[in-house]
């Protein structure tokens, strides 16, 4: 008998004004990930259906998802949007189970200045391990640069950063679901 794992469901949370770094961001985890024994989908708001209610869809999903990707930028801090529907949601989902928030650092931004964010471990390594030593607190921007045209330079550091996001978006389902398989059952 086959044994089928589960399949979770992701959310990407970002400012509109980020879409550039999502992009990115999220063609890295979906190229990156399709090695892994664990399998997951990471929604994302293009997905959603032309014609359909999009903030019904955005909402369905956030029900829906096991586990969101916050991409933490001065954008994402302010945007009312996110804090009403979607961020405000999943800390609700956070403190009620086994629902597991990643927030990366896209550019540097206050937020320090929002608990609700601040007090989370961050996907933030250190330049050192991107080729670059002279940032100590590296954020997803300093991967990316553009050429005279306005094109996105390739940067295989940023594909090293996509590698390692993946592998630790991985080590903590896995230890979510170590939790998970280690609470007694209260029948």
């Amino acid at each position: 008998m086959e044994n089928k794992a589960k399949k979770y469901k992701g959310f990407i949370s970002y400012a509109h004004a980020d879409k550039l770094y999502f992009n990115l961001i999220h063609k890295g985890i979906s190229v990156h990930s399709r090695h892994l024994d664990i399998e997951w989908e990471i929604w994302e708001d293009t997905q959603i259906p032309i014609g359909s209610m999009w903030h019904n869809a955005i909402q369905e999903k956030v029900k829906e998802c096991d586990f969101s990707v916050l991409l933490i930028s001065s954008s994402f801090l302010y945007s009312e949007y996110i804090a009403e529907y979607e961020l405000k949601e999943f800390i609700c989902k956070d403190y009620c189970g086994d629902f597991l928030i990643f927030p990366i650092l896209i550019d540097p931004c206050t937020f320090h200045n929002h608990p609700e964010i601040s007090q989370r471990q961050f996907f933030m390594p250190k330049g050192d391990d991107f080729g670059c030593p002279h940032i100590p607190d590296m954020t997803y921007a300093d991967l990316v640069r553009f050429n005279t045209n306005g094109n996105i330079l390739p940067n295989p550091n940023r594909e090293r950063y996509h590698i390692k996001l993946v592998d630790c978006l991985k080590q903590s389902i896995e230890e979510s679901l170590k939790r998970i398989n280690t609470v007694p059952n209260k029948a």
